[in-house]
């Protein structure tokens, strides 16, 4: 414990390996990068060598592992993620950054720095579906501007939050005055 072999011409080596007791360690103090080069794979696993965390394929694929299970990696076309890519409790993306889904980018979803939007880029109808109806709100959530109820097939139409046009089985009901 607590030795080193240093290579290279520095004081104190360019390249140091060591263990301190605890913790073993590589370290380069030199001016240029640290290689480390595999003709086929380079792989990080643990000290059996039963776990992978990281393996590099020679003109392929990285993979990052998380207990033994790849999460993370590239493709020809990109990047494959395993699971959710999250922070603790979100997606975090900054402005213009976008959600695309389908073959052509059919469904988007950003926000431009100004406005939020859900965009239906492809053929076909943007369907919006929920359980027991679907709500429009202003951000607070203190305003509904549109409800619908999946039950009763009713869609209410609102100004300020107060319901002045609804269908009902029969018709429309109108609140207030219905100017032509």
């Amino acid at each position: 414990d607590n030795n080193a072999a240093r290579f290279g011409s520095a004081t104190n080596g360019d390249l140091v390996i060591k263990h301190d007791g605890s913790n073993s360690s590589i370290v380069d103090r030199g001016d240029g990068d640290l290689l480390i080069q595999g003709s086929t794979n380079v792989k990080l696993q643990n000290f059996t060598g039963s776990k992978d965390y990281f393996v590099g394929s020679n003109g392929g694929a990285s993979t990052v592992y998380y207990d033994g299970s790849a999460k993370l990696a590239t493709t020809s076309y990109g990047v494959d993620i395993t699971g959710r890519l999250v922070t603790t409790s979100h997606i975090d993306a900054p402005d213009n950054a976008r959600i695309r889904l389908g073959d052509g980018d059919d469904l988007q979803i950003y926000h431009d720095g100004t406005h939020s939007y859900v965009a239906d880029a492809g053929t076909g109808d943007l369907i919006l579906r929920g359980s027991t109806g679907i709500k429009l709100q202003s951000g607070s959530g203190a305003l509904e501007y549109l409800s619908t109820n999946s039950s009763t097939g009713s869609i209410e139409l609102k100004l300020s939050g107060s319901t002045k046009l609804a269908t009902t089985a029969t018709g429309i009901d109108v609140t207030g005055t219905a100017v032509t």
